[in-house]
């Protein structure tokens, strides 16, 4: 783990990467499924460190905690039991992750490993669709921010962070959230969802997610205009990424037409 979050050796930090996915890989082969079910210890601790390094300050860290989840991927989504006890947590951890990563130099390749992750971890729950949408069973981790560790708390989650002030978060978690939805019972397809929500919960709903920037705090309702108001430069870039993050969503839903501006507005109340 040492060699991995290496700052300066590209060579150490994907050999280290290899060294990582074989350590799980032999740690699995070593016990039996029934041995798994009783203590993941090896596992867990993996993990555990590597979502440390993935909420980490710096950005050499979390560059190297996204190259060991691509390099331990294959080996990962073969055990439907790591699935259904890490997955949800995992996604939910490179999520917020992503977001650490906004203001990281592109060349640093932070964005475009954990963007990686990401479309690793959704192409699993895919798969593992049957095996995630049953009701959760007692190995399964309940991520930070989440009530339950339930598939469609996790798409509400998702549709939460569609709201991000961070674009590159932002971008990823709307194709995250229109590729669950379809995992989801009863639900082929993000339209149907949308269609469904709407009908059941008002356009209130969606501002309230795509306004509150990711995060749960209605920085637009809060401060509709700049008029008046005594601001830092750092509460203005704020302001604007929130307005822009609100924008995207907005666009994103009406260009689709999963639903109209009159349904979202006046059902919702907002001016």
């Amino acid at each position: 783990l040492d060699g991995v979050v290496s700052p300066t050796d590209t060579a150490l930090r994907d050999f280290c990467a290899l060294c990582i996915k074989e350590f799980l890989h032999w740690s699995l082969k070593q016990t039996t499924t029934t041995q798994q079910e009783s203590s993941r210890i090896n596992t867990k601790s993996l993990l555990k460190r590597l979502y440390s390094l993935s909420s980490h300050p710096s950005a050499s860290k979390r560059l190297g905690a996204a190259l060991a989840f691509n390099s331990i991927y294959s080996v990962f989504r073969e055990e439907d039991l790591l699935v259904d006890t890490f997955v949800m947590e995992m996604l939910v951890v490179s999520v917020n992750s992503l977001k650490l990563a906004h203001k990281d130099d592109r060349s640093l390749g932070t964005l475009e490993q954990t963007s990686l992750v990401l479309e690793h971890l959704a192409r699993i729950m895919k798969v593992k669709a049957s095996l995630l949408i049953k009701p959760p069973s007692k190995s399964r981790r309940v991520p930070k921010g989440l009530k339950t560790a339930e598939m469609q708390n996790l798409v509400n989650w998702m549709l939460l962070q569609c709201g991000s002030p961070e674009t590159e978060c932002r971008d990823q978690c709307i194709k995250l959230f229109t590729q669950l939805t379809s995992v989801l019972p009863k639900t082929p397809n993000v339209r149907t969802w949308i269609r469904r929500t709407i009908e059941s919960e008002g356009g209130s709903y969606f501002i309230a997610r795509f306004e509150k920037g990711g995060h749960g705090v209605n920085v637009i309702q809060k401060q509709p205009i700049l008029t008046g108001v005594t601001f830092s430069l750092v509460d203005c870039v704020g302001w604007f990424e929130g307005l822009a993050a609100a924008l995207d969503c907005y666009n994103w839903v009406f260009r689709e037409q999963f639903i109209t501006p009159s349904e979202v507005f006046q059902l919702g109340g907002a001016s």
